[in-house]
């Protein structure tokens, strides 16, 4: 298992895994498309402020990470959150090579957001080992648009 940041040679890869991922998630009742989602990727990738992180096996991409870092709206102080982190594999490294880049961009606060279900609770053991705190929960309202 080797986690490293995406490069845009990673776009297909990246593209398979995101098909796959995102059946899996609480978005896939709103149509998949990949052609905004490659721009979605190339974009994180160019942008200064978003870094984009990928789990690989072999050649197959099992784990992606996008972060983002920014103002908080109503502070002083820089915060970071995920556009993106599904992982099949890899996602405890995805989340600390984040978290590394966050503490060298000095980021006050992560937010991390959940898409996905979780009835083991391993999404949540994964945050709790790298020393985050649940607060909440997220909830979602969207248009059947299949």
């Amino acid at each position: 298992m080797t986690v490293r940041l995406a490069t845009l040679a990673d776009i297909p890869a990246m593209l398979e895994y995101a098909q796959i991922a995102y059946s899996h998630s609480n978005y896939n009742g709103l149509p998949y498309n990949a052609v905004i989602t490659r721009r979605t990727f190339k974009g994180a990738m160019l942008d200064k402020d978003s870094r984009t992180w990928i789990s690989t096996q072999g050649n197959r991409v099992v784990g992606l990470l996008i972060g983002q870092v920014g103002p908080h709206p109503w502070s002083a102080a820089m915060c970071a959150t995920d556009l993106v982190f599904v992982a099949k594999a890899g996602g405890a490294g995805l989340l600390r090579a984040f978290m590394a880049w966050c503490k060298a961009r000095k980021v006050a606060r992560i937010d991390m957001g959940v898409s996905q279900g979780d009835p083991s609770g391993r999404i949540d053991r994964l945050y709790q080992k790298v020393g985050m705190t649940r607060t909440g929960g997220m909830y979602y309202w969207q248009e059947n648009m299949k």
